[in-house]
């Protein structure tokens, strides 16, 4: 069944895999993707939105006159290094994963 996606779902995927290539077929089979390479269903997309936005407004509301630009500035492109950071890590997990998988033949070790 086909459902409608947000405005962002397409475009942040694009840059997902023009910075990281495209996702591995597990991968999308574990996140729901139906879509070959991506990396995000449409609902962490949106997600992602919504942290930011309401960082953004917490900034924007609860720091005072006081707060300079550049720390505001500062404070957010960490927000958006973080979910990038989160991303890369994420991938490097996964592919660290398939490396033991493939040396070991899937057999897991107790302890």
């Amino acid at each position: 069944m086909e459902h409608p996606v947000s405005f962002l779902y397409h475009p942040v995927n694009k840059l997902l895999v023009a910075l990281f290539g495209e996702s591995s077929h597990r991968f999308q089979e574990l996140m729901g993707l139906h879509e070959a390479g991506y990396w995000l269903p449409d609902h962490v997309v949106m997600a992602m939105l919504v942290v930011v936005l309401v960082a953004a407004v917490l900034m924007l509301v609860l720091g005072g006159d006081d707060t300079h630009a550049a720390f505001r500035g500062m404070v957010t492109a960490l927000i958006v290094l973080g979910i990038f950071g989160y991303q890369m890590a994420t991938r490097a997990t996964r592919s660290l994963t398939e490396t033991v998988v493939a040396l070991t033949g899937g057999a897991r070790s107790e302890g």
